[in-house]
């Protein structure tokens, strides 16, 4: 049932300015990541996959300089679980994620860092060429930003339609 596992090391020489840009103090970015996916049949062509991601940043920001805070250092750690319905009737599939990464998790591509994020995703494919994807996503930040009133809440949401020629 494993369709993914997979440990990385991401290395960003000279990228972290701690202190915050100016702050003279500049050293290597690094984090650690592991992903899981496993993926079991339920009925007929419905399959459910699990997957999972834990990843974590020794070296991290002072939470001033990235203004979550007034001393210490941000938070490294950064997760992620996903469930997901393949093919609950053919060529269309549901998902579920639930994220939190940490306000020093400088890595994410998708995610905002310092926020708690749950997200439900749609896809049908109609056929080899056509796709239509949707996706609503909340986030909220884990921490107050200092120069902000209230935290930050966002929902969003996109609807994609795909032609491959």
């Amino acid at each position: 049932p494993i369709v993914q596992r997979m440990v990385d090391i991401n290395w960003l020489p000279s990228a972290l300015h701690s202190g915050g840009i100016g702050s003279g103090i500049v050293t290597d970015y690094w984090a650690m990541v592991g992903r899981f996916a496993a993926q079991w049949p339920v009925t007929g062509s419905m399959n459910f996959m699990l997957g999972g991601e834990l990843g974590y940043a020794p070296n991290v920001p002072k939470r001033s300089a990235i203004k979550t805070g007034a001393s210490d250092n941000a938070d490294g750690l950064a997760a992620q679980v996903s469930f997901n319905f393949i093919d609950i009737v053919p060529k269309h599939s549901l998902g579920f994620a639930l994220a939190r990464i940490g306000d020093g998790w400088l890595l994410t591509p998708s995610f905002n860092d310092n926020a708690y994020v749950a997200e439900v995703r749609y896809k049908w494919v109609i056929d080899k060429n056509h796709t239509v994807e949707a996706r609503m996503r909340y986030s909220e930040d884990i921490r107050q930003r200092t120069n902000s009133s209230q935290k930050r809440q966002d929902l969003d949401y996109f609807l994609r339609y795909t032609y491959r020629f």
